[in-house]
């Protein structure tokens, strides 16, 4: 998995695209790393349109950010989601941990 990340105005973003899945956990620690540093956060933004693929400890990785944003005070948003990812999304029911945006279409 790629993560592309930037921070502006409070708002951390991240594209995640590709295979999300336990070979990524190390990858996703210092991803959550750079969210523990930051210290103006109020939102966490995740771009998932492109993520093709998620397991179960990719969940679980989700819900260790979810631990992380409660502590801070900040909000996640889920955005974009679809094929297999939103169906495990909704399927662990994690619209109810998440604020999640649907995919935005164009034209």
């Amino acid at each position: 998995m790629d993560i592309q990340t930037t921070e502006q105005s409070g708002v951390f973003s991240a594209i995640f695209s590709g295979r999300f899945t336990f070979n990524d956990n190390q990858h996703f620690r210092q991803f959550l790393k750079q969210i523990e540093a930051s210290q103006t956060l109020h939102t966490i933004r995740l771009e998932c349109a492109k993520i093709e693929f998620i397991d179960s400890a990719a969940l679980g990785m989700l819900l260790i950010l979810h631990d992380l944003a409660l502590e801070k005070g900040v909000r996640v948003m889920l955005c974009g989601a679809q094929g297999q990812f939103q169906r495990m999304i909704e399927i662990s029911k994690f619209d109810l941990l998440f604020t999640i945006e649907p995919l935005m279409r164009h034209g």
